[in-house]
């Protein structure tokens, strides 16, 4: 993983005719120097109940190994709608590449955590021009993501804790199964639900077990997730599996 740089980070009001979702807030995290370079998008899809700014130490990990990422802060209540959040991330990546400067002729990515990752599998299957999906601890979507799984055209990492209660791992392995061939099966051992999270809403409920610092398991989210994006945007190596997690690849 590439060293730190710094990183600017807002929470940004954005026009709703570009971004609708609710007060067409995200939160953009890109390198601070960014000059003309042109650095690939990440639209990241938040968990049930939370909001962008709770995984701000894992969004500026992923900012400072060179990518731009927006997270837009809609259906974040109790009753959210998975196929607008999936519309919000697929608007994310339009809004970036048309406002955000380097962004417009680079690969983008969608990455989504939990809800978020279902978000992030459904907006992929209808065929945005992404180069690569990382889904933490995925959960199925309303209407289901599952029966476009087989159509992604791009690789998918999925990324668990093995630890998780709220949403196990065999729920995600599901997902995993559906999906193609090239995607890969990344278990963070000892990783919770809520570890991928700064803090959560409501403090701390719902998240089950975890014997993992919460720091480290976003440290290794964050690994897992600029390894895969690396791979995929930059044309990278694939790096060795960091200790504590077990990869697992299917030949295509």
């Amino acid at each position: 993983m590439p060293g730190p740089t710094p990183v600017t980070v807002a929470v940004r009001r954005i026009a709703g005719r570009d971004l609708p979702c609710r007060a067409a807030r995200a939160l953009v995290a890109r390198p601070a120097e960014s000059g003309d370079a042109a650095y690939p998008v990440v639209a990241f899809g938040h968990g049930f109940l939370q909001r962008p700014w709770r995984y701000r130490s894992l969004l500026t990990r992923i900012a400072a190994a060179g990518y731009l990422v927006v997270a837009p802060g809609g259906q974040s209540g109790p009753l959210p709608r998975h196929g607008r959040l999936a519309d919000d991330l697929r608007r994310a990546l339009d809004w970036a590449r048309r406002a955000q400067p380097g962004a417009g002729h680079v690969p983008a990515a969608l990455v989504g955590h939990s809800m978020g990752a279902g978000a992030a599998l459904l907006a992929a299957t209808a065929g945005p021009d992404v180069a690569a999906v990382v889904a933490m601890s995925a959960l199925d979507t309303r209407p289901s993501c599952r029966a476009g799984l087989a159509g992604i055209a791009v690789p998918v990492r999925y990324v668990v804790g093995s630890l998780d209660t709220v949403v196990p791992p065999s729920r995600s392995r599901d997902l995993y199964a559906a999906s193609p061939p090239t995607a890969e099966w990344a278990n963070i051992q000892g990783g919770g639900h809520c570890g991928f999270l700064d803090s959560t809403f409501p403090r701390g409920f719902g998240c089950g077990g975890a014997t993992l610092d919460r720091a480290v398991q976003v440290e290794l989210a964050a690994r897992l997730i600029v390894d895969w994006l690396d791979r995929a945007c930059r044309g990278a190596e694939a790096g060795p599996a960091p200790d504590g997690v077990l990869l697992e690849a299917r030949a295509p």
